[in-house]
């Protein structure tokens, strides 16, 4: 049932049914590429009608539209080649995500922010391939600060904290076999990717994610042929 939230609103008030989300989208770009690297530059907007989201109680409890909403942003990105055996990819994107007008919980959200959409989002991975079939890299993503969810007013007074998590991976391939090495979150920082305010209390639910992180797998591939 792939499209039941678009039909029906489920949650603590009664069931009603949902009108189709809406978006229409602009973007402009620019992509150049030459020996040993590649540069792309884009900027959007998207402008949506009754766009679906579950708002928690108290101020509603269930899957509804929302009123008018608006995201924009610029999104940079780009891969370099440093050495024969070093390659660099990067990418930034901000993003502002706004309703346009309406009121939610009888309160006026015009130009507030969109819970969830952090403004800032930036990443890069530093791949080397040390001698044949081996490869190992280093991936740094920063996620900025956003509007926690159910705050859909903007009057909670604080928001989820930034944050930037280091990754590390290896791994080896020789005929069919194959062995990776993963290091998530290596500096164990301490984040949240979820969480909830709630407005009657000053308080808030988050959910915290994993600190460091070891995963080890071996594969074979079969020849079928």
């Amino acid at each position: 049932m792939p499209v039941v939230d678009e039909i029906r609103g489920f949650g603590f008030v009664p069931p009603a049914l949902l009108e189709p989300q809406v978006s229409r989208d602009w973007e402009l770009g620019l992509e150049g590429a030459g020996e040993g690297r590649r540069l792309r530059l884009a900027v959007f907007r998207s402008n949506l009608e009754n766009e679906i989201m579950y708002v928690p109680p108290p101020l509603l409890g269930a899957n509804t539209n929302l009123p008018p909403t608006r995201r924009e942003g610029v999104e940079v990105d780009g891969q370099f080649t440093l050495a024969p055996d070093l390659t660099l990819a990067a990418s930034y994107a901000w993003i502002r995500a706004r309703f346009r007008d309406g009121v939610i919980g009888g309160t006026d959200v015009t130009g507030r922010e969109i819970p969830l959409v952090p403004r800032h989002r930036a990443g890069a991975t530093l791949s080397w391939q040390p001698a044949p079939g081996w490869q190992s890299s280093v991936t740094v993503t920063h996620t900025g600060s956003q509007v926690y969810d159910n705050d859909q007013t903007n009057s909670f007074g604080r928001r989820m904290p930034s944050f930037t998590v280091v990754d590390l991976a290896a791994a080896w391939d020789s005929g069919p076999w194959g062995l990776r090495a993963v290091v998530l979150n290596a500096t164990s920082e301490e984040h949240q990717t979820y969480a909830i305010a709630n407005l009657n209390t000053g308080s808030f639910n988050a959910y915290p994610a994993a600190l460091r992180t070891f995963l080890l797998s071996a594969s074979y591939r079969f020849d079928r042929r």
